[in-house]
């Protein structure tokens, strides 16, 4: 079965299912609501956070450089907030080794993940030896030493007040401990495994897609004018961009929402399972089949998109281009239940850290550079050619 690959092993909230999956899920939606999830605390701490990647921009003095490195650290930092309630400073010494760890794990986990569509390569990996499932192992069990090292923080401070995932958890597990209640899929390897899984969903896709909005935004010049001129005109230069100017701003959602739709991160989705027997459009679904959902091919279906590959943020814009139009096979995050539990905080980290970058700068590629926009074939698409760009001043 597809379950048994490797990814299917790493027992998380995104690959759970059944009964361990709905207490998981409901758990952490509370939390993340609790937290403030999409309101004014979680954009301030967006805010914050973008604020340092523009310092580290400003010091390049207008020299050609890797946006995909900036971000990453910038965009794993919300995570660290959200699970662990701090930031690590860009010069800490675990934040550096972060900064190592995240791109070899997905490097890793783009040639793993195969296993997880083929089980026979996930027991000839076993069977064999790998070299790199060995040193993903290794990786990620050094990633987990770090979660460990912050739930051993949280015991000790014994705070009565939950300012991120792992009090909540801690708090829920001492709770249920206390009233002689079943601990039911509450553990202390849970919350590392959960941990981890949040880290890996929530950092490396959303710094992938701004890592191709950049680079598309480079490349047609004429979008980044139209966005530009948007900005201006809604945000102006005296204030730094909002969650709510979105309502106002259709050209730029559109412009993200197209990123979305042309570089498709994750163009499969982890396999789900059939629960019962049953039939869809006429084909017969027995009870346990693997299903796993094929993105690129809706996000590049040219009966649903005019000209698919070619990149047009129009498409998603009334004709006076004064409106969104909503397109529902458009589902970068997924669908349904099993939807990403991080959706609301990945649709304002793009829109704020697209924005507070294009209010400031302009976009271009350095000069004598051959541009390519292919990508690597993974559970991520993203691009072979490092995102390094020329960001110059506006004013």
């Amino acid at each position: 079965m597809l379950g048994e690959g490797f990814l299917l092993k790493q027992r998380n909230l995104t690959v759970e299912s059944g009964h361990i999956w709905r207490e998981q899920r409901r758990f952490a939606f509370r939390v993340f609501r609790d937290l403030g999830f999409g309101k004014q605390v979680m954009e301030e701490s967006i805010k914050d956070e973008i604020g340092y990647l523009l310092n580290e921009i400003e010091k390049n003095n207008e020299n050609p450089i890797n946006m995909h490195e900036l971000l990453m650290p910038s965009v794993s930092n919300n995570i660290c907030s959200l699970i662990f309630g701090h930031r690590y400073d860009y010069n800490d010494p675990i934040r550096k080794r972060l900064n190592i760890l995240f791109p070899r794990i997905l490097e890793l986990l783009e040639v793993s993940s195969v296993s997880t569509f083929l089980p026979f390569v996930y027991k000839a990996m076993q069977l064999f030896g790998s070299s790199r499932m060995t040193e993903l192992m290794s990786l990620l069990h050094e990633f987990e030493s770090i979660v460990e090292k912050e739930v051993e923080i949280h015991q000790k401070d014994a705070r009565n007040d939950v300012n991120d995932y792992i009090d909540a958890f801690l708090r829920e597990m001492h709770e249920r401990e206390k009233l002689n209640k079943d601990m039911g899929s509450f553990s202390f390897q849970r919350l590392y495994s959960n941990s981890k899984g949040f880290f890996i969903a929530g950092s490396f896709t959303t710094r992938n897609t701004l890592d191709w909005i950049l680079k598309l935004i480079a490349a047609y010049p004429d979008v980044q004018k139209c966005v530009h001129d948007e900005i201006d005109a809604v945000i102006g230069h005296n204030r730094l961009p909002a969650w709510s100017d979105r309502q106002l701003m259709p050209y730029t959602q559109a412009v993200i929402m197209e990123s979305q739709r042309w570089c498709c991160v994750v163009p499969l989705n982890i396999p789900r399972r059939a629960m019962n027997d049953t039939t869809i459009s006429g084909k017969f679904i027995p009870k346990d089949t693997e299903i796993v959902v094929n993105f690129w091919s809706v996000f590049h279906d040219e009966t649903i998109f005019e000209n698919p590959d070619t990149f047009d943020p129009q498409r998603f814009l009334s004709n006076d281009g004064r409106e969104l139009k909503k397109v529902e096979e458009l589902i970068p995050f997924s669908y349904g239940k099993r939807a990403c539990v991080g959706e609301i905080l990945a649709k304002m980290e793009l829109f704020l850290y697209f924005t507070s970058i294009m209010q400031k700068y302009k976009i271009l590629f350095p000069e004598g550079v051959q541009v390519s926009f292919e990508s690597t074939l993974g559970i991520n698409l993203q691009p072979i050619q490092e995102p390094v760009l020329k960001i110059v001043n506006r004013y």
